[in-house]
């Protein structure tokens, strides 16, 4: 670690208040060296200040040729001094680390960025005197001290479109120097100085966070020992309120009711909430609701600090006899847009992109940060499918996460050996677990450690099984997806759930049970459909029908792509995604399919001595299903006639 040690922060200013800008002068960061120094771990250490706030980062390339960070842990809980990473915490990450990035409003600053040199001078009006860094693609970081006056916020282009210079502040987070991209391009130290406090000028020309609401920090109210009570009851009701069977939307609304609740949490005999009664309550009508019992412990316990973080003052005078506020976590009140509208005029919004599982159609199949699936008979060729998808994701360096319930390790081996992983690969990036029983405690921990990584569960519903859940009961499914599938994107990973079709003859595009399962995937779902079946030894095409395309980039009924499985050398197999067809192109396909298998088995009933005399004679002495041998003998008696 060549970073400069700290002095210690300050446990009784809060971070969030005013980002620890009143802590003492910080010292300059030590100079890397002229390429990124890596430990022998083999990842990079930040060069930045020891007490800064950081975490690791990794870097994927777009098909655009650019460059995309992408923080591996959930960064704005889990930011933390370098020094205070533990081995065990990066073991498991290290093949992945290609940096690290710098939690702002922990670490007490905000940042100009320009993308291009001279941005923030031709901005300003002159060259700022403060920690300088350089950036990857060749901008500057310009490090300032956070101001503790006001909340600065992140913004883009601050200053227009002539120069752009955006803004990095507290919810934000730079790439600290001594990272390095895979492509070489590293982050250096430019300036090795102390991050200078912000000109009074230059913060007024910065944008804000809004003032804090009426509810606030400080509040008047009539008598403050009523108004904590009511706004424990009201909150309770609220609760009450929700709709059963989302475990995920339930315990999320837990966690607002405590952060709301710990506001108030105070001395009992001058009218502030007491904690342990709070605590007492929650877990009780969680219980009452269900919920886990120790992850309803650890989501109370983390709403109740981070609302005792920040209390509200209650002033006795003629103010509010009940918290009208209380109930602004229900989503009924209306939402405030502006925001997303000055990221929309700016250019910085759009729908998303599957970016999983390229085709040749230069589509990917799957979304980041989103539950997928593929549903299809047995056979189908799903795994395979989802293997093939998981070595591309390897080879970018990515981590491949295999939920199997159906299957056994050394089969999920020996593919993606017949598919040409090198053993290096599959040792350092492939991530095989075969849970045996569904413990929450377990399941939040793994959730936690595969942050970001492509996870494939195989499958739903023997999942469900294990935890003894009904497919086809909707409230069942929707408590399975909010204990693990939905944990699971919203911890940036690309989730794709395997499952078994509807037994249907209309080309049904649904996994079997609950409706749920459709709700429940808010990325991509596909249905695998044999064109011509496969094995090691024989050629074959599975089609990847699209039943649901949530970022609308494929059509209900179309073919994303004809997934070909081409025997190789010593029992490989090679896969390839080819372009796909429009519904109707496919639906002709099918059609001039079937119209030559008709005619081969004509062809065949034509050779039979003596020929057939019904549809039975030829059930037996063929072997057929009496689908195929009915449309066979009909058609072949309408060709003698």
């Amino acid at each position: 670690m060549t970073g400069t040690k700290l002095k210690a922060r300050d446990a009784d200013s809060p971070a969030r208040a005013n980002h620890e800008a009143n802590r003492g002068s910080t010292p300059a960061v030590a100079a890397p060296p002229d390429t990124a120094e890596y430990t022998p771990r083999g990842y990079p250490t930040p060069e930045v200040p020891d007490d800064w706030a950081v975490f690791p980062i990794t870097f994927e390339q777009q098909p655009d040729g650019k460059w995309k960070k992408l923080p591996l842990v959930k960064w704005r809980e889990g930011s933390k001094p370098f020094r205070a990473w533990t081995e065990g915490e990066l073991a498991r990450l290290a093949a992945r680390i290609h940096g690290w990035g710098v939690d702002c409003a922990e670490s007490g600053l905000v940042v100009l960025d320009e993308d291009t040199t001279g941005a923030v001078p031709a901005s300003v009006g002159y060259e700022p005197e403060t920690c300088l860094f350089g950036t990857g693609s060749g901008g500057r970081h310009f490090v300032y001290k956070a101001p503790a006056e006001v909340l600065l916020k992140n913004a883009t282009k601050v200053f227009g479109t002539t120069h752009v210079v955006d803004v990095r502040a507290g919810g934000g987070y730079i790439v600290a120097p001594g990272s390095r991209r895979p492509d070489g391009k590293t982050y250096t130290v430019l300036a090795d100085v102390p991050p200078a406090p912000m000109p009074a000028a230059l913060v007024a020309a910065l944008p804000r966070k809004a003032e804090p609401k009426a509810g606030g920090t400080r509040k008047l109210v009539r008598d403050r020992a009523a108004y904590c009570r009511a706004a424990l009851e009201r909150t309770l009701d609220l609760l009450d309120f929700l709709p059963p069977g989302e475990e995920g939307g339930r315990n999320d609304a837990l966690n607002e009711a405590a952060i709301k609740l710990g506001h108030l949490v105070g001395f009992p005999d001058e009218g502030y909430l007491d904690e342990g009664v709070v605590r007492e309550r929650l877990i009780k009508w969680a219980l009452g609701a269900g919920l886990d019992g120790g992850e309803t412990v650890d989501t109370i316990g983390s709403g109740l600090r981070a609302g005792m973080a920040e209390p509200y003052e209650l002033v006795e005078g003629d103010g509010e006899d009940e918290p009208v506020a209380s109930d602004e976590g229900s989503g009924w009140a209306r939402f405030d847009l502006n925001e997303i509208l000055a990221e929309v005029e700016a250019g910085n919004l759009e729908l998303p992109k599957p970016e999983v599982c390229m085709t040749d159609s230069g589509v990917p199949l799957f979304y980041n940060g989103k539950v997928n699936g593929i549903a299809g008979d047995s056979n189908a060729g799903k795994t395979w499918v989802t293997l093939a998808a998981g070595l591309q994701e390897m080879r970018k360096g990515r981590r491949f996460v295999l939920l199997d319930f159906e299957d056994s390790p050394k089969t999920a081996v020996l593919r993606l050996r017949a598919l040409g992983a090198p053993l290096d690969l599959i040792r350092n990036l492939f991530d095989y677990r075969r849970p045996v029983r569904h413990a929450y405690a377990d399941i939040k921990a793994m959730v936690t450690e595969v942050a970001g990584a492509y996870v494939v569960l195989d499958s739903t519903g023997e999942s469900m099984s294990l935890a003894g859940l009904s497919s086809n009961d909707d409230g069942e499914t929707g408590k399975w997806f909010g204990a693990i599938a939905r944990p699971l994107a919203r911890g940036g990973c690309c989730v794709v759930l395997l499952d078994h079709m509807v037994k249907s003859n209309d080309g049904g595009l649904w996994p079997i049970g609950s409706q749920r399962k459709r709700a429940g995937l808010d990325g991509a779902q596909y249905v695998a459909e044999v064109v011509e079946s496969f094995s090691k030894e024989k050629s074959g095409c599975v089609a990847i029908k699209v039943a649901k395309d949530r970022g609308g980039h494929r059509a209900q009924g179309d073919i994303a792509t004809f997934v070909r499985f081409d025997p190789g050398f010593d029992g490989g197999l090679f896969v390839s995604f080819g372009p796909g067809a429009t519904a109707e192109d496919a639906a002709e396909r099918r059609a001039e399919k079937a119209a030559e298998k008709l005619a081969r088995d004509v062809e065949e009933l034509n050779l039979l001595e003596p020929p057939p005399r019904s549809v039975r004679d030829v059930k037996e002495r063929l072997h057929w299903g009496d689908a195929r041998a009915t449309e066979a003998m009909r058609t072949y008696r309408e060709s003698r006639k």
